[in-house]
C-alpha cells in the first residue's frame, strides 16, 4: 500500500468524526472545526507508523481505524463519538466513501 493511500484512508475516517482534513505536502493537516487550536499535521513514515509533526506515533498503516480513533481523541472529539458502531464513526456516506478505497481493509 502506498503511504499516500494510507493517509487518504485515514482522512476519510477522520472526516467521519467531523474533523477537517486537507493534504499538506507529504502529510495531512487535521483540525477540529470548533477551534483551530486543536489541529495537527500527521505523516506516515517509512516504517508505516502514523506520526504527528511533533513525533508522537499514534498508529500503524493497515490499522487506520484505530489510528483515527486515537487522533480524534487527541483533537478533542468527545469520547462517546469514538465507540465502534457510533453513527459518527460509520455514517452511510462514510461507508460508501470508504468502499471507494478498494485496496484498504478495515480492521474492525
Amino acid at each position: 500500500m502506498r503511504t499516500t493511500t494510507a493517509l487518504e484512508h485515514l482522512a476519510i475516517l477522520l472526516r467521519g468524526y467531523g474533523l477537517l482534513t486537507e493534504p499538506c505536502g507529504t502529510g495531512l493537516a487535521v483540525s477540529n472545526p470548533i477551534t483551530s487550536a486543536l489541529s495537527e499535521t500527521v505523516y506516515c513514515d517509512e516504517f508505516g507508523s502514523f506520526i504527528t509533526a511533533w513525533g508522537y506515533a499514534f498508529g500503524q498503516r493497515g490499522q487506520e481505524a484505530a489510528a483515527a480513533d486515537r487522533l480524534a481523541f487527541l483533537l478533542g472529539v468527545p469520547s462517546c463519538s469514538t465507540r465502534a458502531g457510533s453513527p459518527i464513526v460509520r455514517p452511510h456516506a462514510l461507508q460508501a466513501e470508504t468502499s471507494a478505497t478498494s485496496s484498504v481493509v478495515d480492521s474492525r
